[in-house]
């Protein structure tokens, strides 16, 4: 039965799980530290947790085999193995940072077919053109009106590739358990008071594309591990500034095994180094995505 107890200075709050309900929890007692020690503050604290875990008992009751069958099989179609099942905490978590990775390095190796192709389409273009269309600057024209039909075609072929990844994300999120981190959060916090995780208001508030918002991920990470912070709300004007100037000798092009690495492990790895930078049209798209994460947090905010 769910209760509010004070242990110390400080008021908590535990909740049992149903016996049929354990396996996938993972666990069989729910507990969080409400940090208060005010009785009335925490009466309401763990009157909303309550009202929580009741939807969340139910919605992990009403969980069919065919959901978690779905889910599944999508991720073993995209070569996910987890450790733990997808409708526990830890493999579903697990099932979601290994999907993030795999859309990130289909993101970066459309990036690189971008820059061969124009390469190799600037190099074409402009040989064959050049009976047709003899002046130069006529000619740069034209290669670049086609190009356009071009990118707009790979735009067309990344988001087919990451269809399946969405696919497989949304499975997941149809079996996997709530953050219980997050219902402590919501339970100490009022409605209207600015939540730390700014990435999810934007796309609660936005509903950005698959990519966009896998690129917008890609660009805070950056940013986060430029800065040194953890959490976004750390970050300073003169943080962005700085991942701006660094950005721009961000290396386009990385090894497979180079994908762990920091922002900053990567740029001191191609220090002195000679390589090709990200595109100016990469490193616009990043910092404009940045920007409207922290922009969308702001609004209404005085």
């Amino acid at each position: 039965m769910a209760k509010v107890y004070k242990r110390g200075s400080y008021y908590g709050f535990q909740e049992a799980v149903p016996k049929d309900l354990r396996a996938i929890v993972g666990k069989t007692k729910i507990q969080h530290s409400l940090k208060t020690d005010s009785q009335r503050q925490a009466t309401v604290a763990g009157q909303k947790l309550d009202i929580f875990y009741d939807d969340e008992f139910r919605r992990l009751r009403s969980l069919d085999a065919q959901a978690i069958k779905s889910a599944q099989i999508r991720l073993a179609d995209l070569g996910v193995v987890l450790d733990e099942p997808v409708y526990t905490d830890s493999g579903s978590q697990e099932a979601i940072t290994a999907l993030a990775k795999l859309a990130s390095k289909l993101i970066d190796r459309h990036e690189d077919r971008v820059i061969d192709g124009r390469a190799s389409f600037k190099a074409i273009g402009d040989q064959g053109l050049r009976e047709k269309f003899p002046d130069p600057e006529e000619r740069r024209a034209k290669v670049r009106v086609l190009q356009k039909y071009l990118d707009k075609m790979g735009e067309h072929q990344v988001e087919a590739e990451l269809k399946p990844i969405e696919q497989a994300q949304a499975a997941v999120g149809m079996t996997a358990p709530k953050e219980y981190e997050n219902a402590e959060e919501q339970a100490r916090n009022s409605p209207d008071e600015l939540s730390n995780d700014l990435f999810k208001n934007w796309i609660e508030a936005k509903s950005p594309t698959t990519k966009a918002q896998l690129a917008a991920e890609i660009a805070l990470k950056g940013l986060r591990e430029f800065a040194g912070k953890t959490s976004l709300l750390e970050i300073s004007k003169k943080d962005v500034s700085g991942w701006l100037a660094a950005l721009r000798s961000f290396p386009a092009r990385r090894k497979p095994a180079e994908s762990e690495l920091t922002f900053n492990e990567v740029m001191s790895r191609y220090e002195g180094r000679d390589y090709a930078p990200l595109a100016g049209k990469t490193v616009q798209k990043r910092f404009t995505l940045a920007q409207a994460v922290f922009t969308n947090a702001l609004k209404g905010v005085t």
